[in-house]
């Protein structure tokens, strides 16, 4: 994740970083509607240059990004928000771990997380119309209709 330096802060106009054993998924939310998903394109390495901020790159600095070290992941869901309101259509990834979730949503032209507890880790959040995705990358569930609000 993008750290602001001055404000000791998440930077949440910059992609959401999650390295799986070598493979590193970069999730950003852009706009009211704009999610790009890519693979192994941004090197967390290099310094991040964005005018009047001092940005760094940092590992887990959020308490609940660092209790899912280690944790076995479990699946991946394409979450599309289903509320009446102006984030209708909105498309969050979640993350599914032995005991918790993780989802990356669209904070209204930036990043948000959430956080499950293990008891709701196989339970998407209320408004959501959920779409698994198994470890080859298939839909073998299909659309699993509207969860509770």
């Amino acid at each position: 994740m993008v750290w602001d330096r001055q404000a000791d802060e998440w930077f949440c106009d910059c992609p959401v970083l999650f390295d799986f054993e070598s493979e590193q998924v970069e999730i950003n939310h852009h706009k009211f509607d704009d999610l790009s998903l890519t693979w192994n394109t941004i090197d967390p390495s290099c310094p991040v240059r964005w005018p009047d901020f001092d940005l760094q790159w940092r590992t887990e600095p959020l308490p609940g990004l660092h209790a899912l070290r280690g944790q076995s992941l479990k699946g991946v869901e394409l979450l599309e928000w289903a509320g009446r309101d102006l984030a209708q259509g909105n498309v969050d990834v979640s993350f599914v771990f032995d005991a918790s979730r993780v989802t990356v949503f669209n904070a209204l032209d930036e990043n948000g997380l959430s956080f499950a507890l293990a008891e709701l880790a196989g339970k998407p959040s209320g408004g959501h119309l959920a779409a698994a995705v198994d470890d080859t990358g298939r839909n073998p569930a299909g659309l699993q209709g509207r969860t509770d609000p």
